[in-house]
């Protein structure tokens, strides 16, 4: 990943290496060294990267289906992926060209999650068994988000405080018409597969 991310920099082999070695320092890497779905989620998910960045779809397709059946919480680069996309679609008003991006986007994730739930079926005769099981042991249940929580007060007021202080600026910020539609950036749909 190092070799991938400094690539073509300015650090030399040892400045490299003190970077890794301070990366490792950190805590929270202690799981990427474990076989958890959150390793194998960040190494499948990095790879698929890889892929939009070469703008090799099956690259990128291959490893986002693997990294969607992985953790449920690929629903969040779902909605990233659609808000992107629907934030290109305001800007140039091209809807085919929006619904051919976003499906070629979004349709690794979703064919992920329905091997998921077709898996669970075989063994189970339950196609939301997963969803069963969260909301049986985990009280996680299948719904419109009802409030806001986390699992430590520290995260709860910093949670609190991205919301005002970050995501309502950045949201006024988005939807005023000088970013929709910048002068200075040239008219049309940017392909991410297109090259």
């Amino acid at each position: 990943v190092m070799h991938l991310l400094l690539k073509n920099s300015r650090f030399s082999n040892f400045e490299k290496c003190c970077i890794y070695i301070t990366c490792l320092s950190f805590p929270s890497v202690g799981i990427y060294f474990l076989p958890y779905s959150e390793a194998v989620f960040t190494a499948t998910f990095f790879i698929g990267i890889w892929g939009l960045i070469k703008k090799n779809y099956w690259v990128y397709f291959i490893f986002m289906l693997l990294s969607a059946m992985t953790r449920a919480s690929v629903v969040i680069v779902i909605a990233s992926i659609v808000a992107t996309d629907l934030f290109f679609f305001l800007r140039e008003r091209n809807f085919k060209q929006f619904m051919k991006e976003m499906s070629l986007k979004v349709a690794p994730f979703v064919l992920g999650m329905l091997a998921v739930f077709f898996y669970h079926y075989l063994y189970s005769g339950n196609f939301f068994k997963y969803y069963e099981v969260q909301s049986t042991f985990w009280t996680n249940n299948l719904q419109w988000p009802t409030k806001l929580a986390d699992w430590s007060i520290e995260g709860y007021g910093m949670n609190i405080a991205a919301i005002f202080l970050v995501t309502l600026p950045g949201l006024i910020y988005f939807f005023s018409w000088r970013v929709i539609k910048p002068k200075s950036i040239a008219s049309g749909y940017p392909s991410v597969f297109g090259g």
